[in-house]
């Protein structure tokens, strides 16, 4: 019910909304005390006027019948809102989670979110080779301690320039614990693969150069970019693996080299790939579905894996045995995807801008156009909560009384004054138990977090009265929820429930509802000829050998399941045209291939046109006496209350 609900208030938001408004003012409808005004049947009318034909003729006809529709929407609203339906917390609750959805494209800069995924659209274009050196550092650490480790970095940045080897530097100096082995390389990656202040390096330091030291949440990097080349795009494999850890015997080594050459040998004769995955693989995570792994794009595998997979040319090829640090694998490749036109990427590229630090960028635009715009003003610093909090804060242990002389404005804006208990509050609200910063760093980070809330909060509660749009969407869905909850309970809910009167609902008008002429008939279908052969010889015996449908069917599936499959049906004439063909006369037909299985059927007999039962067509009937109660309700809706169409409003509209 709740996926049904959805659907019907997104698509009633459809029918109902996204037409443009126009600026009249005017009262073209009035049911009781409400007054609905002529911009709003626009926004229906303009929506929707194109589905009817148009002309001079038809046109003011067409505004009359959507003003027929949309009386009866504006009167089922007004009975939700007087039975107060309105008022509950359900409804409340769900009207906020909405508005929560619709609010958050207006609290973000749309246009950095659009200039963010062309970026990474050109980005994912291309593959950075790059290595790195790091110098690792806490994202809070305090002053005195970045400096130290700014400096460190180039120190080692001046090295690398003066000409000492990058990989010597990067195996002894750097923080990065795989760099001993891999001395600092890091293999191909694209958009989206690594921390966002790291891929700008990469993408705009030039093949061969070295950046400057950069800093990200783990710390400074020194930045060497290897290559660049096109993106090869994601692809989809298979794989067949023997595992080899690093403390395997020799000797085992051997027998996992001797096993993967075997199972090679018997795919290049035809074996069935899968079937050998889910057989032999040790990797029986993949195992399981015929050795498939997931998509994957560069930098997302080991490289002999990701380079392998990339060599293969064509859906279907296998490589040969390959070896990585996790073991031995054969790779047969399933698909290959490149990147598309921005516009069928855009979607999948905006969701994950959203979903990443480059949202920060978004946030730190659109909050300085807020205190821009509402006059942000600070009337004292944050520096005077330095003596306030102490490290108890880090245990969840700081009393907020330490706090209690800090009772002056702190920042104003727009029509705001927010003072310093406030802020005090605010720190209350959110200690944890965690490391310990700096106390300074600490405060200030919540200042900047509690001014962004504060801001945030408060553009969100004028998103009505500064953008109609929006303004017009809460109240279609406000009365989009409201139509969903009344209907529910007068119709849909109501010829559910309501047993005693669609018998007597069908009594009355099941004239309507009868059989056309049908066949009893038993379909037969087996996965092979022989086996449907069999069968049809167990059916011409059935009743000399006492044989049931069940038996028959236990004995043909004893080995393997579906090698018959069995249906008893009731059909109408016409409407299969295998079971007609198969079905002409009473007793069994001939065996037909259909679909790759092997059909016969059994005709029982034919069954002259007849008067449906109630629980033949209750979906229909049931579909049938709600239209009759919706239009039942509606009439009693226009005698119960008083309501008005302005005549000479609606025929200004075109």
């Amino acid at each position: 019910m709740k996926s049904f609900k959805h659907i019907f208030i997104v698509f009633f938001i459809v029918f109902y909304g996204n037409a443009i408004a126009q600026n009249s003012n005017a009262i073209i409808l009035t049911i009781g005390k409400d007054k609905i005004t002529q911009a709003e049947f626009e926004r229906i009318y303009n929506k929707n006027k194109n589905i009817e034909s148009s002309g001079t003729d038809n046109s003011i006809k067409n505004v009359q019948d959507y003003m027929e529709l949309f009386l009866n929407f504006k009167l089922k609203v007004y009975e939700a809102k007087n039975l107060g339906m309105d008022t509950t917390k359900k409804f409340i609750a769900e009207l906020e989670g909405y508005r929560k959805q619709l609010a958050a494209p207006y609290l973000t800069d749309e246009s950095v979110i659009e200039a963010l995924s062309h970026e990474a659209y050109d980005r994912l274009g291309f593959e950075i080779a790059a290595s790195h050196i790091m110098v690792k550092i806490n994202p809070n650490a305090s002053p005195k301690d970045t400096l130290i480790a700014f400096n460190k970095a180039m120190e080692i940045y001046k090295k690398v320039t003066n000409g000492e080897d990058f990989k010597t530097l990067a195996s002894t100096l750097s923080d990065d614990p795989s760099a001993k082995e891999n001395a600092g390389y890091l293999g191909y990656f694209s958009a989206f693969r690594m921390v966002y202040e790291f891929e700008n390096a990469a993408f705009t330091t030039p093949v061969g150069k070295i950046a400057k030291p950069i800093r990200t949440r783990f710390g400074y990097h020194i930045l060497k970019i290897d290559d660049k080349r096109k993106a090869r795009g994601r692809t989809k494999v298979a794989h067949i693996m023997i595992f080899t850890p690093k403390d395997m015997a020799e000797s085992d080594q051997t027998k996992a080299k001797q096993k993967i050459d075997s199972l090679y040998q018997l795919v290049l004769k035809g074996g069935d790939f899968s079937e050998l995955a889910k057989t032999f693989s040790e990797d029986k995570g993949t195992a399981v579905r015929g050795g498939e792994l997931n998509e994957f794009g560069a930098g997302e595998m080991v490289p002999e894996f990701e380079n392998a997979a990339f060599t293969l040319l064509t859906d279907g090829e296998f490589s040969e045995p390959i070896k990585t640090a996790y073991g031995w694998h054969i790779i047969k490749r399933l698909s290959v995807k490149n990147l598309g036109t921005f516009e069928e990427e855009k979607k999948d590229i905006e969701d994950k801008v959203r979903r990443t630090e480059r949202t920060i960028k978004s946030k730190d635009v659109f909050i300085a156009k807020l205190k821009k715009e509402y006059k942000f003003e600070v009337l004292k610093p944050v520096s005077y909560f330095y003596l306030a909090v102490d490290t108890t804060i880090f245990n969840a242990a700081w009393n907020i009384q330490k706090a209690s002389e800090l009772k002056k404005p702190m920042f104003k804006f727009a029509n705001q004054k927010v003072n310093q208990q406030e802020f005090a509050e605010y720190l209350n609200s959110q200690q944890r138990k965690g490391g310990v910063i700096p106390i300074e760093n600490y405060v200030d980070n919540q200042y900047t977090n509690f001014v962004e809330k504060k801001l945030l909060e408060y553009e969100e509660s004028q998103l009505e009265t500064k953008y109609s749009d929006f303004n017009y969407l809460m109240k279609e869905y406000h009365d989009g929820i409201l139509l969903f909850e009344i209907t529910n309970k007068m119709v849909w809910e109501k010829a559910i429930v309501d047993s005693i009167g669609l018998k007597a609902f069908y009594e009355k008008n099941k004239q309507n509802y009868q059989w056309n002429k049908r066949k009893e008939i038993i379909v037969y279908s087996c996965k092979t000829n022989e086996i449907a052969e069999n069968v049809m010889k167990l059916v011409q015996n059935k009743e000399k050998q006492k044989l049931s449908q069940d038996s028959i069917l236990n004995l043909i599936n004893a080995q393997e399941k579906d090698l018959l499959i069995v249906r008893n049906m009731k059909i109408e004439f016409g409407n299969n045209s295998l079971y007609d063909e198969l079905s002409k006369k009473v007793g069994i037909s001939l065996i037909k291939e259909e679909k790759g299985r092997f059909v016969f059927v059994e005709t029982l007999s034919f069954i002259e046109p007849m008067q449906k039962k109630l629980n033949e067509a209750k979906g229909i009937i049931t579909s049938d006496y709600q239209d009759f109660l919706e239009k039942q309700w509606i009439s009693e809706l226009r005698a119960k209350y008083e309501y008005k169409i302005d005549e000479n409003v609606l025929k200004t509209i075109k």
